[in-house]
């Protein structure tokens, strides 16, 4: 299966320790976040990345409402 680069980029930072989170509601966002020598660094994720990266069963929720924390799958890693 061939990812897009940003695809690819999402699941290799996430491999790499990044967790992907997202928020619904009126202003719906997503982003990745580490803690890095004691401070946040985060990157944006589009909701299309992790549509497709759900449809492709690569990540799964794992816990959901307010904020959704989402991990790999077996096939992800």
């Amino acid at each position: 299966m061939k990812l897009s680069p940003v695809q690819q980029t999402v699941i290799d930072m996430m491999r790499a320790g990044w967790a992907l989170k997202s928020c619904d509601g009126y202003s719906p966002r997503s982003w990745l976040s580490k803690v890095e020598h004691g401070s946040l660094k985060t990157k944006t994720v589009k909701s299309p990345t992790i549509v497709k990266l759900i449809k492709l069963k690569l990540i799964e929720c794992e816990r959901a409402f307010p904020i959704s924390t989402w991990r790999l799958t077996e096939r992800g890693e």
